[in-house]
């Protein structure tokens, strides 16, 4: 029996539902199940189709013209010039103004998926990129503390401890502050 069904099948009345089961249960494969299923015919994932659904900069931004001013300034101060047929993909930004963030209409998919590959992002939808593992576990990175606390730990270390602070070296409360309140890797 099949475990999970597409969203679109689950949210289907029974009889839609039933007869998606039957389908992938005799053998057909979950794109033609669904489609069946659905009564819905194939359609063409070209650039082109790709990239209508999103429009141009102007049709994206007609409400908010100096959004779009503020972003394309960005993007020209980094070294680039959004074509009038790019749009704007808020997902890949990592910045407002992301020059990554303008898809070409040429080829927007590709983009997608370089800008995806080259960060290590998962993607699933029209574009489908498998996402990697961190390249450096952000736990491994000592987290140093900020001069202001150490100087507080250390006046605290000075009140609480009198006799034991009197005895170490300024570096020697410092590095017994940080050892004792710095996060551990």
């Amino acid at each position: 029996m099949i475990q999970e069904m597409p969203t679109d099948i689950a949210n289907s009345p029974d009889h839609i539902q039933e007869f998606y089961l039957e389908m992938r249960e005799n053998g057909q494969d979950e794109v033609l199940a669904t489609m069946f299923a659905l009564r819905r015919p194939p359609t063409t994932r070209t650039n082109q189709n790709y990239q209508k659904q999103f429009g141009t900069l102007d049709e994206q931004f007609s409400k908010c013209p100096r959004l779009l001013a503020r972003n394309v300034q960005v993007a020209k101060s980094l070294g680039y010039t959004p074509g009038i047929h790019d749009h704007y993909n808020s997902a890949l930004a990592k910045f407002p103004g992301d020059p990554k963030a303008f898809v070409p209409h040429d080829d927007p998919k590709g983009h997608i998926k370089k800008v995806c590959e080259e960060r290590g992002d998962a993607c699933d939808g029209d574009v489908k990129v498998k996402g990697r593992e961190a390249l450096v576990d952000p736990m491994e990175k000592r987290v140093k503390m900020a001069p202001d606390i150490v100087r507080q730990r250390v006046k605290e270390l000075e009140i609480n401890q009198p006799d034991e602070a009197r005895k170490m070296t300024i570096q020697d409360k410092k590095a017994a502050v940080i050892d004792k309140y710095a996060p551990k890797s």
